[in-house]
C-alpha cells in the first residue's frame, strides 16, 4: 500500500483551479476534501472590549485573509478626533483614507488623538490657506512604505503600499478642492497618477473626495 505524507501531498498541488469532479467526488468519499467554506472556520477573537465596554480591535494578524477600508472627508479633523477615532475602532476598519483634515503638519495632536492604539499614519499637510490635508490610517501590522507621487496643482494626494497576508496593496486617497467644474489639467494629473500605479502589479484601491456630480452623468463637470 502507497502513502504519502501531509508535507508530500502539499506538494501535489500545484495548480490553483480545483480538480475535476470526478476526483473530487472520490476525496469526498475518503474524507480527504472539504470545501474552503468549511475549512475556514469564524471567529470573533478580533473584537475586545477596553474601558467604559466600548469595542475595541484586536489585532487581525492571524486572520487577516481581507481589508476593511473606509473613506471620511472630515471638514476638520480638529473638532472630530473622538468620532474618527470611535469609526475606526466600531466599523473594525483595517484602513481610514480621510481627507480635508486642515491639519498643518506631521505632528498635529489632532492626527494622534484620532489614531487608536495599534494603528499609524501616514500624511500630507494641507497647503496654506482654508481647508486640504490628507492621510492614511493603518494597522501597524500592515507593513506600510510611503508612495513618492508628484506634485499636482489641482489635487492633494497621498499613496500608501501595505503588505498584507495575501500580498501588497496599495492605497491612493485623493482630495480635489474646490465645487468648480474640473479643468484638463485635472483631468491630466489624475492620469498621471492612475498611471504611475501599474508599475507596482498588485491591487490598487483609489478613493476620495473628487468634489464632481458623478451621480449625473450629463453633468457639465464631467467634461474635460
Amino acid at each position: 500500500m502507497i502513502t504519502y505524507s501531509a508535507d508530500t501531498l502539499r506538494t501535489l498541488n500545484v495548480h490553483s483551479s480545483p480538480p475535476p469532479r470526478a476526483v473530487r467526488k472520490t476525496l469526498f468519499a475518503f474524507k480527504l476534501w472539504r470545501p474552503a467554506r468549511y475549512r475556514r472556520q469564524p471567529t470573533n477573537s478580533h473584537v475586545n472590549t477596553t474601558y467604559r465596554g466600548k469595542p475595541e480591535v484586536a489585532s487581525r494578524r492571524s486572520a487577516d485573509r481581507s481589508m476593511v477600508i473606509g473613506w471620511l472627508n472630515c471638514q476638520s479633523i480638529r473638532n472630530k478626533t473622538v468620532a474618527v477615532h470611535s469609526t475606526i475602532i466600531e466599523q473594525s476598519l483595517d484602513v481610514l483614507a480621510l481627507t480635508e483634515t486642515w491639519h498643518d503638519n506631521s505632528d498635529d495632536v489632532s492626527l494622534r488623538l484620532s489614531t487608536p492604539d495599534g494603528f499609524a499614519v501616514v500624511d500630507t499637510a494641507r497647503a496654506t490657506g482654508r481647508g486640504g490635508g490628507v492621510a492614511i490610517v493603518f494597522r501597524k501590522h500592515l507593513r506600510c512604505s510611503r508612495l513618492s507621487l508628484p506634485a499636482c496643482r489641482t489635487l492633494e494626494a497621498i499613496g500608501a503600499r501595505l503588505i498584507t497576508a495575501n500580498g501588497p496593496v496599495i492605497i491612493v486617497n485623493i482630495y480635489r478642492p474646490g465645487s468648480e467644474r474640473p479643468s484638463s489639467l485635472f483631468f491630466e494629473e489624475l492620469t498621471g497618477l492612475l498611471e504611475m500605479m501599474v508599475v507596482y502589479s498588485c491591487p490598487v484601491v483609489v478613493g476620495g473626495d473628487f468634489n464632481l456630480r458623478v451621480h449625473d452623468e450629463n453633468s457639465a463637470e464631467l467634461a474635460s
